[in-house]
């Protein structure tokens, strides 16, 4: 069951009050201020009260009104999407993506531009521009709603780098890079790291299936496959932000030829169940392939690289539920990624049809499911977090909100009386 959040009145102060207000509009239809005080244990003075403050800071709006027996209608109420504006922003090892969410997790505007080598210095440049061209489209009134940048952290662009053709300097290079301190100095907007995979998770828990499923383990099949952890209907990232640290899950070796045979008698999934081992296996055998996008229109004399590239991975990706099945209970296991819709979806289905032939007649072998957010997941995941933070956090999460320098107080941006 989904945690619910809890107001408290007189014990805890008024913006944690807000807070639980939003996460509840944020997550079912409208409410009007009676439903709001009733499900959180408010008072309805005190409901009323916040309810109006926040309509005033331009978080809710009436969406819609409610008439009763008696009286006049009642008005319902919702988050406004112009409320707050972020961006999200995925540095992957063969594109780069921008993404601007309204508060009602929206796409505004979104962008990737692919590239060959990840130089650090092209990518933020782009990144700013980009930014600066967006921010420049709004009203100025809008401007100031703007909260924060999230940013898919590339700590491991050393990993397996040479198998990319990197150079080996690039690994130095973002070992090197802080993206606090290059975005802050441009620009006042606060910046928060995500790992790639918990951000997908955290978008597909917010705007995709997380909607009907409250736990799930989550995997995105990109240039390497990763994956995420929702419990409860929150994600759970672990002390490291690691704790569905999917890609070296060990399964049996890969039978395509492409693959250099591990002696240890195992291999990772990574190298089974990624991109990258796709375009590896398709030049291989001659295909004129660097990238996703170049499967499109591609000779059909090709076809059985993908294929056979298909059940190798389905194969090693059923291996790995199987054992996440056996430690970790959860209702749905999701499968997103940057493949081409039709290869997912025939690879999500081959999953499904190996999981019926499981020997195990104990496994609970949990729903599959392909993912809705699509490739966009991580840079929209990273766009989230700083709502996350900085708006939906209350001071049960394991994500500080807002504080008061002065004080130490809890602060919610644009509320009338708060320092945030």
């Amino acid at each position: 069951m989904r945690k619910r959040t809890k107001g408290q009145n007189p014990k805890r102060t008024r913006i944690s009050n807000a807070r639980n207000i939003l996460n509840l509009c944020r997550r079912g239809t409208a409410l009007s201020r009676a439903d709001i005080a009733r499900t959180l244990g408010l008072s309805h003075p005190a409901s009323s009260a916040i309810v109006r403050e926040l309509v005033q800071a331009g978080y809710l709006e009436v969406k819609a009104k409610r008439r009763g027996a008696i009286g006049s209608p009642s008005n319902l109420y919702g988050i406004a999407p112009d409320a707050a504006f972020s961006f999200g922003i995925n540095i992957g090892r063969r594109s780069v993506q921008a993404v601007m969410l309204d508060l009602n997790c929206n796409v505004v505007r979104s962008e990737t531009i692919p590239y060959d080598i990840p130089r650090v210095n092209v990518i933020m440049e782009y990144i700013r521009e980009r930014i600066s061209t967006w921010i420049s489209e709004f009203a100025e009134v809008r401007q100031d709603r703007v909260i924060g940048i999230g940013i898919c952290s590339p700590k491991y662009f050393g990993f397996r780098g040479e198998e990319l053709g990197y150079p080996a300097w690039i690994a130095k290079e973002w070992t090197k890079f802080d993206p606090r301190g290059l975005f802050e100095d441009w620009h006042d907007f606060p910046v928060f790291e995500a790992n790639d995979a918990n951000a997908a998770a955290l978008a597909e828990n917010e705007i995709g299936l997380g909607k009907s499923v409250e736990n799930f383990f989550y995997v995105f099949i990109g240039t390497f496959i990763g994956g995420g952890l929702i419990l409860d209907g929150d994600l759970l990232p672990g002390p490291q932000g690691l704790a569905a640290n999917y890609g070296p899950f060990p399964v049996t070796p890969s039978r395509l030829s492409s693959v250099e045979k591990n002696p240890d008698g195992f291999e990772s999934l990574v190298r089974r169940a990624s991109v990258y081992g796709l375009i590896r296996h398709m030049q291989s055998g001659g295909a004129p392939v660097t990238r996703v996008s170049d499967l499109a229109g591609l000779d059909e004399k090709f076809r059985y690289l993908i294929d056979e590239w298909q059940h190798d991975a389905s194969d090693a990706i059923m291996q790995s539920i199987v054992g996440i099945a056996s430690i970790i209970d959860v209702e749905a296991v999701i499968i997103d990624g940057a493949l081409p819709t039709n290869l997912l979806a025939a690879v999500v289905a081959e999953i499904r049809a190996l999981m019926r032939e499981h020997p195990d007649r104990y496994l609970v072998v949990p729903e599959l499911h392909t993912g809705e957010v699509g490739d966009q997941a991580r840079a929209v995941g990273a766009a989230i977090v700083p709502f996350a933070r900085r708006i939906w956090s209350t001071s049960d999460d394991t994500s500080e909100p807002d504080v008061d320098p002065a004080d130490g107080s809890q602060t919610l941006p644009f509320l009338a009386g708060s320092a945030g």
